[in-house]
C-alpha cells in the first residue's frame, strides 16, 4: 500500500474516532443533565415525604437544614457540570431553593434575553419568584404570556392557587380558582386544596352579595367529593356560610382576657366583630394592629371586638415555641403575649374549641361581623382588607 493511501486512511480514523468521542460526550452530558434533574426532583419529594411525618418545630428545622445542605451540594455539581440550557434553568432552580434570589433571577433573565430554548420555563421560574414577593401585578402579565406553553405540574397548580388568593380583581380570582379546579381534575393529591378553592368561589359570590348561588356551589362541590374529609371541609363551610343573616352562637369559653365573660345577648345594640386566632398564626398576628386601631377609634361609638382562641396543647408566637405545656402554662403565655402586643380588647380562650366547631371555623384568622340585633352580617377567612373591614364597621354601627 502507498503512502498517500496510507495518510488517507489514517486521517480517516481520526475522523472517526473524534466523531465518537464528540457522540459518546454529548451523550454524557445529555445523561448527566437528566441525572442531575432527577436528583434535584428526588430530593424535593423526599423532603416532602419527610414533612409528613414530622411533629416538633425543631425537627422540622433539621429537615430543612439537611435539606439545604443538599441542595448546595447539588448546585456545586451543576455549576462543574458541562454548559447546557437545561442545567441552567436548573441550576436557578436551586438558587431560588436556596434564597438567592438575585442569583436566580440573573439566570433566569439570561436565558430570556437569548431566547434559549427553555426561556418560557425560565419566565414561568420568575413568575414563581415574583408571585413569593408578592408582586400580583408583575407576576400576571408574565403568566399569561406563557401559560400555554408550560409543563402543567405541581409548580404550575401552585401558581394557579397562588393567582387565585392573591389576584385584587375578584373577576381574577374567579378565573383562576376555576382554571384550578380544572387543572387538578380527580387527583386525590390536591383534594384538600380543591375544596379550600371552592370555598374561595362560594367566598366570592358571597362578597358579589349573591349568597344563595355561594350556597350552591358549596352544596354541588360537597355533593361530588370521594373523600369524606373534603366533603368535612366543604359541610363546614356550608354551615359557616349559612350563619349570614342568622343570630350569632353564643361564645362558651372558660378563660377571658381584659374583661368579665360576655355573652352576646347581652351585647344588643353594639357592633361586635368576634375574630377567631392563635398567637402562632402569622395572619393573626399580623390582624391585631388593624382590629386594635378599630376598636380603639369606634369603641365608644359602641363597637366591640372579641378574640377567640382555644387551647392547643402547645404554643407558639414569633419569638417562641413549646411543645407539651400544660393548660395553665399556655394561658399564662397567652396572657403574655396580649400584653406584649398591647391588645385591650376582649380575648377568650375555649379548653376544648367547642366554639371553633359551632361556628364552623377550621382556618384562622376568621372574622365575624355581628350588628346591633345580634344577627350575622358577613364573615372574613384570612387577614382580608384592612379599608374594607372599616367600611363594614362603619356600617355596622349606623
Amino acid at each position: 500500500m502507498n503512502k498517500p493511501w496510507l495518510i488517507l486512511i489514517s486521517t480517516l480514523l481520526v475522523f472517526v474516532s473524534m466523531t465518537m468521542r464528540f457522540n459518546f460526550s454529548l451523550l454524557a452530558e445529555e445523561e448527566q443533565s437528566s441525572y442531575l434533574q432527577a436528583e434535584y426532583e428526588s430530593l424535593h419529594k423526599n423532603v416532602e415525604e419527610k414533612a409528613k411525618t414530622i411533629k416538633t418545630r425543631n425537627a422540622y428545622k433539621k429537615l430543612i437544614k439537611e435539606h439545604t445542605t443538599s441542595l448546595e451540594m447539588l448546585l456545586e455539581k451543576v455549576k462543574n457540570a458541562a454548559p447546557d440550557d437545561q442545567l441552567e434553568l436548573l441550576k436557578g432552580k436551586v438558587l431560588s431553593d436556596l434564597k438567592k434570589k438575585r442569583d436566580a433571577v440573573r439566570v433566569f433573565d439570561e436565558l430570556i434575553q437569548r431566547q434559549s430554548p427553555v426561556a418560557n420555563q425560565a419566565k414561568f421560574e420568575n413568575v414563581r419568584l415574583l408571585l413569593e414577593e408578592n408582586k400580583i401585578d408583575e407576576a400576571l402579565p408574565l403568566f399569561r404570556e406563557i401559560e400555554d406553553s408550560v409543563e402543567k405540574n405541581k409548580s404550575y397548580f401552585w401558581v394557579l392557587l397562588d393567582l387565585a388568593f392573591s389576584s385584587k380583581k375578584m373577576e381574577t380570582k374567579e378565573e383562576y380558582s376555576l382554571k384550578f379546579i380544572n387543572a387538578v381534575g380527580n387527583s386525590k393529591e390536591y383534594e384538600n386544596f380543591k375544596a379550600l378553592t371552592y370555598k374561595y368561589l362560594a367566598e366570592i359570590e358571597k362578597d358579589r352579595d349573591n349568597l344563595k348561588k355561594g350556597i350552591e356551589i358549596l352544596e354541588k362541590a360537597a355533593a361530588e367529593f370521594t373523600t369524606e374529609q373534603g366533603r368535612g371541609q366543604l359541610r363546614t363551610a356550608l354551615k359557616r356560610i349559612k350563619m349570614i343573616g342568622a343570630p350569632a352562637p353564643e361564645l362558651p369559653a372558660e378563660t377571658w382576657i381584659n374583661c368579665e365573660p360576655l355573652n352576646l345577648e347581652d351585647l344588643k345594640g353594639k357592633a361586635v366583630v368576634i375574630v377567631f386566632w392563635a398567637p402562632w398564626s402569622e395572619p393573626s398576628r399580623r390582624m391585631i394592629p388593624l382590629l386594635l386601631k378599630n376598636y380603639n377609634q369606634y369603641k365608644d361609638e359602641g363597637l366591640v371586638v372579641i378574640g377567640i382562641s382555644k387551647i392547643y396543647g402547645s404554643y407558639s408566637d414569633d419569638t417562641r415555641h413549646k411543645d407539651n405545656v400544660p393548660k395553665e402554662v399556655e394561658i399564662s403565655l397567652i396572657h403574655e403575649f396580649a400584653r406584649r402586643y398591647k391588645i385591650t380588647y376582649p380575648v377568650a380562650i375555649s379548653d376544648a374549641g367547642g366554639v371553633f366547631e359551632t361556628y364552623g371555623v377550621r382556618g384562622i384568622p376568621a372574622l365575624f361581623l355581628i350588628d346591633k340585633e345580634g344577627i350575622v352580617t358577613d364573615i372574613k377567612v384570612g387577614s382580608g382588607d384592612p379599608k374594607g373591614l372599616e367600611e363594614k364597621i362603619k356600617e355596622l354601627l349606623k
